[in-house]
């Protein structure tokens, strides 16, 4: 990647991808964050080659140091020593936990999972992951966690009306156990086909059973 694929003075700032450097064989062109563009403009200066073609091959250490680096600055900014301990037990910007390990690859599920928690819708998200379907990028890549279900439930009213929809108007009366002994027998009745006998196929009695709706 050189500076000729970042347009940083644009409205928005963007970073091109030509089809033979895409993973999709499509050219790219995606917006980048405002915060991220004024970063860029700094850290670039007078680089022409930002990303030398041999990277990757240490791109697992690179990140294993940002993160070390990070994390004993997160440390040593804590406002007390009970805090700092209490940071320090927790697992945040550790590079291996009991979850993985935080790749390059864990940056594009990080990227995805912030869209879909900040309501960006599901098109867009997919477009800016560059996933060739949907499905991909919501069931694969966006992950939500317990407090964002949470909040996902208490953005429900209070109010009785909201049980209602849930309730059925007109309460169904279940079988009596005479009824559900005579299924229960023609079930286990078995059919004769010429000299043969074979159970009539039924692939959920059990539901049939504890559901004894008609």
């Amino acid at each position: 990647m050189s500076r000729n694929n970042l347009d940083l003075t644009g409205n928005p700032p963007t970073l091109s991808l030509a089809a033979r450097a895409s993973k999709r064989r499509k050219q790219d062109v995606l917006p980048l964050h405002p915060q991220l563009a004024e970063q860029l403009r700094q850290w670039i200066g007078k680089r022409t080659q930002l990303f030398p073609g041999w990277w990757y091959n240490y791109s697992a250490e690179m990140i294993r140091k940002d993160m070390e680096t990070a994390r004993a600055k997160w440390l040593k900014d804590a406002p007390d020593d009970s805090t700092r301990s209490e940071w320090d037990r927790s697992d945040f910007l550790k590079y291996q936990t009991e979850e993985g390990y935080a790749d390059f690859h864990a940056l594009r599920h990080g990227f995805v999972s912030r869209l879909a928690s900040s309501g960006v819708h599901p098109k867009v998200a997919k477009e800016l992951a560059r996933h060739s379907t949907i499905t991909l990028t919501m069931d694969r890549y966006a992950h939500v966690e317990l407090d964002e279900m949470a909040r996902g439930v208490n953005s429900l009213e209070s109010s009785g009306d909201l049980v209602a929809p849930m309730v059925a108007l007109e309460p169904v009366q279940p079988r009596n156990t005479q009824e559900l002994s005579l299924v229960t027998a023609q079930e286990k009745t078995p059919q004769i086909t010429g000299l043969s006998e074979r159970r009539r196929p039924d692939s959920n009695r059990g539901w049939r059973i504890c559901n004894p709706l008609p």
